[in-house]
């Protein structure tokens, strides 16, 4: 072979041997930068992994993983340990305080000893229910969507009232508030409740006029913030706190000596129904009674109507003989008044003011089971608007919705009041 082919051969195998070279580094290098990626991604708050691949067979790469392996499971079993003693902590302080306390994803996933007393069940039976499912009907989708809102991060009351039926029939009032909390592992709905009419057990007021002991007494029940109303055996009215005068519209002279019916009337606000005097049955049965549910007070004296929560209960003397009976009257107008808008805004679609997706579904189930009972016959039309997209290429997402908006009036317009429409999605309806 010639010097030249020689030559030639020997700078090839350097060409070769720097190739190798340089694609070893470059290994070494991706094994580092990957080591250091996985290692940033911890310290940003990423999950901490049992341990950490070497990704090369190099002695000092091979080492620092090794190291940094180490270091991971001293990590993991601090946190393991954290984590084991933060549920007894939460159980703890959960006990120790006054309010009813949940914890509540799709389901409940704790609960204490305040809240289960509530129901009348030991709290280990509550874990893995629903708290739509513990409350009166009117109130499960209510809660339902509010505790789906919440989880889901979108717009919800974060204050609203329920009501808690335990399984001895006692009703309870209760001011729900829930905030979104870390829980492991991702997160969970911490919902507290506070009673706010505790049913069933409104004490039985002493009459006033037992001497200079009833003065304190006195001065405190008008100072009350709710409605009091005394009256004697006979069902007559013999006391009103200021509270009560604003929310029946009378003044306590006047009231003096009539019947509850005779200043106001108290009547279902569903369909007008006039109730029966509460007064009445208390002194008759000897037991409380409550109007809890849907109740409205009118006012004979202004004509104002008043949402309101009612317990009455008889009173007696230290021989159990009836004295009277003692009236709680909750203003809840403005709960309710909640309550209807979340109940409204959690069946139909804020565009367009039509029932949405869910509701109509609802609604069609019920027509296909009352066809199938022959109860009678129901018409379906679906619709969809045709070229849609191009308004909103075109004109933009706000002509879009002025147009929705304008054909959901066209079809209401078009339909009767039994009749109902609803928006489906998109342009579908």
């Amino acid at each position: 072979m010639s010097i030249l082919g020689l030559l030639c051969l020997l700078l090839a195998l350097v060409a070769a041997l720097l190739l190798v070279l340089y694609g070893l580094q470059r290994r070494e290098l991706h094994s580092i930068g990957q080591l250091s990626q996985q290692l940033l991604r911890i310290a940003a708050g990423g999950p901490i992994p049992e341990r950490l691949d070497r990704g090369s067979d190099k002695a000092e790469i091979a080492g620092l993983v090794t190291a940094v392996n180490h270091l991971l499971r001293r990590a993991r079993g601090g946190t393991e340990r954290d984590a084991a003693q933060a549920p007894r902590l939460f159980t703890d302080l959960g006990d120790r305080i006054h309010e009813a306390v949940l914890l509540h994803r799709e389901v409940i996933l704790y609960a204490n000893r305040q809240f289960a007393s509530l129901i009348g069940v030991d709290r280990v039976e509550l874990i893995g229910r629903r708290l739509a499912d513990l409350v009166p009907p009117e109130y499960s989708e209510l809660v339902g969507e509010n505790i789906r809102r919440r989880l889901a991060g979108e717009p919800a009351a974060e204050r609203y009232e329920i009501e808690m039926v335990g399984l001895q029939g006692q009703v309870s009032r209760l001011e729900i508030s829930s905030a979104p909390v870390d829980f492991h592992p991702g997160h969970a709905l911490l919902i507290t409740g506070v009673e706010i009419i505790p049913t069933q057990t409104t004490p039985a007021l002493r009459v006033a006029g037992e001497g200079a002991a009833a003065e304190p007494q006195l001065l405190a029940l008008q100072s009350l913030a709710e409605a009091i109303i005394t009256t004697d055996k006979d069902g007559r009215i013999s006391f009103l706190n200021p509270a009560a005068e604003q929310l029946t519209g009378s003044a306590a002279s006047a009231a003096q000596g009539k019947l509850l019916e005779e200043i106001v009337s108290l009547v279902d606000e569903t369909d007008r129904r006039l109730l029966s005097d509460p007064v009445h049955q208390a002194l008759t049965t000897g037991a409380p009674v409550n109007l809890s549910r849907r109740a409205l007070l009118l006012s004979r004296t202004n004509g104002s109507e008043r949402s309101i929560e009612l317990s009455a209960s008889p009173i007696r003397n230290s021989a159990q003989e009836l004295l009277g009976a003692v009236v709680l009257l909750h203003d809840v107008t403005e709960m309710r008044g909640l309550a209807r808008q979340m109940s409204y805004q959690a069946t139909h679609d804020a565009l367009t003011g039509l029932v949405n997706r869910r509701e109509f579904e609802r609604r069609l189930a019920e027509a296909i089971e009352s066809g199938h009972r022959g109860d009678g016959q129901h018409v379906l039309c679906y619709l969809d608007l045709d070229r849609f997209k191009l308004v909103n290429d075109t004109s933009g997402h706000l002509a879009g919705d002025s147009m929705l908006r304008e054909v959901a009036k066209l079809l209401r317009d078009a339909v009767r009041d039994s009749d109902t429409v609803g928006r489906l999605g998109g342009d579908e309806f």
